[in-house]
């Protein structure tokens, strides 16, 4: 092996890790949330970054991330084991260090969304309750009666709890820059739920063997891998022409247009979700979770050609 090729072996295998690591601790997806959060700004005109607004955005979704690793431990047991040991550490690791980079992160974002105004600070509240609703197992009474274990257990209720949660961040947005909740916040909160919820199925791709074991009826589960398929491309086409509508109907400024250029991202990962040769796993945590990360910058791009 030549030493330009060991050298570029070095450097693909050291950048792999990199972002394994950004994915499994929720550092990837915290900074999509913080797209989202800044992709909502530009559309109201506040192109400068408001970094306040975006640390409570980041700090949020990681506490809430973690939060849900930690609730979600008999799935990832068996679906990414990975993950578990990362999070969860060995049988040694003290129990106390899950929680104290969720409670941190958390107690840091709710300081700062109260500073500033109370619907700021509420929607942080929120989060919290939503994704101990969503992760947390019922007794054993309930679940018995019910025959599922967690509220995300129920059919199609994952992705679409998921996806609200998410659509949050937009209100989050205006009400931390003291903008009226008016069809920019209403569009965008459609486009998050709908471009979420493509997301968060084709997540459930790598899931389905602890989905099925625990019982949580995915649409993967439900309906098989190549029907979602499907389905996916089918919302992926409409998020784009619901783009074009909001912008017609003035709900959304022009720069909306280049956010579209996602619905190709979308696409290309949608279509390797069948695929036998990559890390799915990886590829979900990495790849899929960046699409957000994309979004400011083509919103920026989308304000210089339209202003």
């Amino acid at each position: 092996m030549s030493f330009s090729t060991k050298l570029s072996s070095n450097f693909s295998t050291f950048l792999y890790t990199i972002l394994e690591f950004a994915g499994h601790s929720g550092i990837i997806i915290s900074l999509a949330a913080v797209g989202i959060a800044y992709t909502t700004s530009i559309f109201y005109g506040v192109v400068h970054p408001n970094f306040p607004l975006l640390c409570a955005v980041f700090f949020m979704v990681f506490s809430v991330y973690r939060i849900n690793k930690i609730t979600d431990f008999e799935e990832d047991r068996i679906n990414y084991p990975e993950r578990v040991r990362f999070i969860h550490g060995d049988k040694t690791s003290p129990k106390w260090r899950l929680f104290v980079f969720p409670a941190l992160t958390y107690i840091i974002a709710l300081g700062i969304t109260f500073s500033r105004n109370i619907n700021s600070f509420l929607v942080v509240v929120i989060s919290l309750i939503m994704i101990l609703l969503y992760g947390v197992t019922f007794p054993s009474v309930v679940s018995n009666f019910f025959k599922i274990k967690k509220m995300k257990a129920i059919p199609i209720f994952k992705s679409l709890f998921s996806s609200l949660g998410w659509g949050l961040i937009v209100f989050l947005t205006a009400f931390f820059l003291n903008q009226s909740i008016n069809n920019i916040a209403y569009s965008m909160f459609f486009l998050v739920l709908v471009r979420f919820t493509i997301n968060t199925v084709a997540f459930d791709f790598k899931d389905t063997v602890g989905d099925h074991v625990n019982r949580i009826y995915t649409l993967p589960v439900v309906f098989g891998g190549k029907k979602i398929q499907k389905l996916l491309f089918a919302l992926n086409v409409f998020a784009a022409i619901f783009v074009f509508f909001a912008i017609s109907q003035k709900w959304l400024p022009e720069a909306a247009y280049i956010l579209n250029l996602t619905t190709l991202y979308a696409h290309f990962f949608i279509s390797k979700l069948d695929s036998k040769t990559i890390d799915l796993k990886w590829f979900s945590d990495v790849v899929i979770d960046s699409e957000f990360i994309v979004w400011p910058f083509l919103a920026l791009i989308g304000y210089l050609i339209f202003r």
